[in-house]
């Protein structure tokens, strides 16, 4: 990749997500403490002020930044520079998630965060009709491309999920569950390997030679898809 040295937020939301399960069955000060500080470190610091999750950050916090630079270099380096619309949905989440946790009930900051997050991820990631969501973007001259087509089996389950959870807190706004359904159907449809079982690494609409790729490798954890769907049961079903 060619830098090292760097924070990635990645590796933040995650620890974000171990804190917060700990704290659910061990509600220790101390791990309660360094659960606040994550949650306030990504809802203030890594979350941008157009609603994305910035990727990587110097020691200072200082975000890796390429939009001063060519095109040609900002799409070579892309990796370490670019909209990750499905961390975003994801992130939204796991926001939520801590923060009622911690306080029992959703603050209204971290809340407004996370909604950030998933609407400009409803505006800017999403195929038209919610028919997936594409793997990275780029905000060019004031405008979000995507450089990326690929709809990667993550990201789909995390914005399934996500989406659920938003239609929980604002029912009167119909893109919420319009998306979930929406969203549903992709996965049935393009993700779903409906002969051997399991879900192609990506949608085969833009990915349609994953019908004989791996569809197991070190990187496909299965709590992607398995926590969606069972955390949609549980809003489902409450009680």
């Amino acid at each position: 990749m060619g830098r090292t040295g760097l924070e990635r937020p990645n590796t933040s939301i995650h620890l974000l997500e171990a804190f917060t399960a700990a704290v659910q069955v061990l509600p220790d000060p101390r791990i309660k403490n360094r659960l606040e500080e994550l949650l306030i470190l990504i809802r203030d610091t890594m979350t941008s002020d157009n609603g994305t999750l910035r990727l990587f950050f110097e020691k200072d916090w200082k975000p890796v930044n390429h939009a001063d630079s060519s095109r040609a270099f900002i799409l070579e380096n892309s990796y370490f520079d670019h909209i990750s619309f499905g961390h975003d949905i994801e992130t939204a989440y796991l926001l939520i998630d801590a923060s009622k946790t911690l306080y029992g009930q959703v603050d209204p900051n971290t809340l407004a965060i996370a909604k950030k997050l998933t609407d400009h991820t409803i505006a800017q990631g999403f195929a038209p009709g919610f028919y997936g969501i594409y793997d990275r973007g780029y905000l060019f001259d004031g405008k979000t491309e995507i450089i990326s087509v690929k709809k990667t089996w993550w990201s789909q389950f995390e914005a399934l999920h996500t989406l659920a959870l938003m239609s929980q807190f604002f029912p009167e706004e119909n893109k919420y569950t319009e998306g979930f359904a929406a969203m549903w159907r992709y996965i049935d449809q393009e993700l779903t390997d409906h002969r051997n079982g399991g879900y192609y690494n990506n949608g085969l609409d833009t990915s349609p030679q994953d019908t004989t790729g791996r569809k197991a490798h070190n990187w496909k954890g299965p709590y992607h898809d398995g926590r969606a769907l069972m955390m949609i049961w549980e809003y489902a079903n409450p009680e």
